[in-house]
């Protein structure tokens, strides 16, 4: 008996927000140069999928999926501001949807976690530059369709 693997490979991609206040001496700015990538599974039964990839650059697979050998990462945004520096509020969606590139299905990431891995969708810092690790859990159906998939994180960056 064969059991055959179905390989799937999973990316979100990082979207920028930019918040400025109105005053001219203060600015802010986000900017995200590394994507959160989740690296290609196989399904291994018929059962659904959890793939955490944390801040700290770690990875968990739970359920009916094994990882295979492409690379992973968490995901990085950095904030600056220009003086006199204020607390900035670093947030990250509730939940986010990757679709398969030829259109449909999708999957939905959540549990996002800035910083830490326990770290929550939201962060605050008043230096004159953070880096923002950034994880999610990845939940994938029972049947996923093979392929890549891609998808927007809307990260923001306001002052308080």
């Amino acid at each position: 008996m064969t059991k055959q693997i179905t390989p799937y490979r999973f990316i979100a991609l990082a979207m920028v927000y930019i918040a400025m206040l109105p005053a001219p001496t203060m600015a802010q700015t986000l900017n995200c140069p590394q994507p959160l990538v989740y690296g290609d599974y196989s399904v291994t039964c018929g059962g659904t999928a959890t793939i955490i990839v944390r801040p700290d650059g770690t990875r968990n697979v739970s359920g009916c999926a094994s990882a295979d050998a492409a690379p992973f990462t968490n995901g990085l945004c950095t904030v600056s501001q220009s003086f006199p520096f204020q607390t900035i509020q670093v947030s990250a969606p509730a939940s986010a949807t990757i679709t398969h590139t030829g259109g449909s299905p999708s999957m939905t990431l959540d549990n996002f976690n800035l910083v830490t891995n326990n770290g929550g969708n939201t962060y605050l810092t008043s230096s004159p530059f953070t880096n923002v690790p950034i994880g999610a859990q990845l939940n994938m159906p029972a049947s996923p369709t093979n392929g890549t998939y891609n998808g927007t994180i809307t990260i923001t960056a306001v002052f308080q």
